[in-house]
């Protein structure tokens, strides 16, 4: 299948299921590489993760959040060479994440610019069985199995993000041609979207920049956050949520069943009492949606549904680690 013939697969195909090999097209999303003596120095003053990680060939998820703990922008880090990073950011928060953080890159010696030619993608199932030009993209490179893994090959990079999924980013002209040699299906930004809920993953973008605190949003339960390292902007305010604080409320999965999108932020009741709100939606087929909502930890466990007119009811799905109250 060629790039050109996507958009009507994806009409054609709009829900693809999560269990079978799928490729997707991160539209949604940009890269900034991070090069310089000062590279991994600077962004370990400016995130919520361990930049040491890079270091030994892991990348990560991390936050880069305001004096006062709230996130500005989650991202996603993988090593390209010594001193250098490539940073995933959603496309809509790319221009104030990177303004901010060059408040700061002024004092040391690294530059953080666009990669203009590369191309974001979300491998899911067996790439060597799917796609050979995923493999030849990567010169035949050993896929990495670890979590959180890192591969290079000349300018394409591969990330391992659990034990099913790649993140990977190649060069367009690989792209294309990965495109056109996948077997099983493909997914569009819906998908993404999608995997992001089913994965407990809230991503901050602009719409919700400012918001919560790392903590707020399970940060701490997906490895986005190193209570190890040294200082980082906001460090102070994450680490006293961490060690003094008592968390009312977490993040919760939920499955949905409505013919028409919720309301981000609509009030969710147990009963008639106020128990949280819907934070993030995707649809995952027709009159479907997942959903993560912030509830209050008392009544996660109770009959939820939405304070709407039709009290649409909700029902829990368990995310893939552990809410520890």
């Amino acid at each position: 299948m060629s790039p050109d013939d996507t958009a009507q697969y994806f009409t054609a195909n709009p829900f693809p299921s999560s269990e079978a090999p799928c490729l997707t097209l991160l539209s949604g999303l940009t890269a900034f590489d991070l090069e310089g003596p000062d590279a991994y120095k600077f962004l370990q003053g400016q995130i919520t993760q361990d930049t040491k990680l890079l270091e030994r060939g892991y990348g990560f998820i991390a936050d880069h959040c305001t004096p006062k703990g709230r996130v500005l922008g989650t991202l996603i880090a993988l090593p390209t060479h010594a001193n250098g990073a490539r940073l995933i950011m959603p496309a809509n928060n790319a221009e104030a994440l990177v303004t901010n953080l060059k408040k700061y890159l002024v004092f040391s010696k690294a530059s953080l610019n666009p990669v203009p030619d590369t191309q974001l993608l979300l491998v899911q199932g067996d790439p060597s069985a799917s796609s050979p030009s995923l493999q030849s993209a990567f010169d035949h490179t050993q896929i990495p199995q670890e979590r959180w893994q890192a591969a290079t090959s000349a300018n394409n990079h591969l990330l391992r993000l659990n034990s099913r999924d790649l993140l990977i980013s190649v060069d367009t002209a690989a792209a294309s041609e990965i495109l056109k040699s996948w077997r099983p299906t493909l997914g569009g930004w819906r998908h993404w979207q999608k995997f992001l809920i089913e994965q407990g993953i809230a991503w901050v973008d602009e719409s919700t920049r400012e918001q919560f605190t790392p903590h707020h949003i399970n940060h701490q339960f997906i490895d986005a956050i190193s209570f190890r390292k040294g200082c980082y902007t906001g460090q102070e305010v994450v680490a006293r949520m961490h060690y003094k604080a008592t968390a009312k409320s977490h993040l919760y999965g939920f499955k949905l069943e409505s013919e028409s999108a919720p309301e981000l932020g609509c009030i969710i009741n147990a009963d008639s009492t106020a128990a949280g709100k819907l934070l993030w939606r995707a649809q995952s087929g027709q009159n479907e949606w997942l959903i993560l909502a912030d509830l209050k930890i008392d009544l996660a466990d109770n009959n939820l549904h939405l304070a709407t007119e039709k009290a649409e009811k909700l029902s829990r799905f368990e995310l893939p680690y552990a809410i520890n109250k």
